[in-house]
């Protein structure tokens, strides 16, 4: 399945790679943390959100 032209088994780990850099970079500002619970959390809201897709994908193209 496709969203925008990305095949959805492409997106979320780009969408991951993205949240690792965030708490990377997070992690060199003063008052920010890069916590591990943060990043668990991120990759819960990646699972989530792909399987919301793809089951709504499934029902557009029925």
């Amino acid at each position: 399945m496709d969203i925008l032209d990305i095949p959805i088994h492409i997106a979320p780990p780009i969408v991951l790679i993205t949240c690792v850099f965030d708490k990377i970079t997070q992690s060199f500002v003063p008052y920010c943390s890069a916590d591990i619970t943060d990043l668990a959390a991120d990759i819960l809201d990646i699972i989530v959100f792909t399987c919301l897709a793809e089951k709504f994908l499934e029902s557009v193209h029925e």
